[in-house]
């Protein structure tokens, strides 16, 4: 599984990809547990501010990858991690043992599902 070799034809410095988790049980128990970020289509992010008074515009964002554990047509999915590792990670990992500088960085607020599985 790991000794595939990496296309370095299409090697990218910096490549930004976005994941969805999918709703906690306390999110799936609130009235209003429509999502905030989606994925309309793959590599773009629509973000949605929401207020008391209603949502706010659209703000939009362009990404290499996508990922996405919730789905209005399949309800809850649960998806992979190696899914994400098999178009991410072995990248990452395959260039970092081959000798080049890699960085896999993670970012979202304190329980935002950075580490679920």
């Amino acid at each position: 599984m790991l000794m595939r070799p990496v296309d370095h034809g299409s090697h990218r410095r910096i490549i930004i990809a976005a994941r969805v988790r999918p709703f906690t049980n306390r999110e799936l128990q609130s009235p209003r547990n429509d999502l905030a970020v989606e994925i309309p289509q793959p590599g773009l992010i629509k973000c949605t501010k929401r207020t008391s008074g209603g949502d706010a515009p659209h703000v939009f964002f362009r990404v290499d990858h996508t990922f996405c554990s919730v789905s209005e047509d399949e309800g809850d999915r649960n998806l992979e991690q190696v899914e994400v590792y098999e178009k991410l990670g072995r990248r990452i990992l395959m260039s970092a043992l081959e000798g080049y500088n890699a960085c896999l960085f993670a970012y979202g607020v304190t329980s935002s599902g950075k580490t679920y599985r």
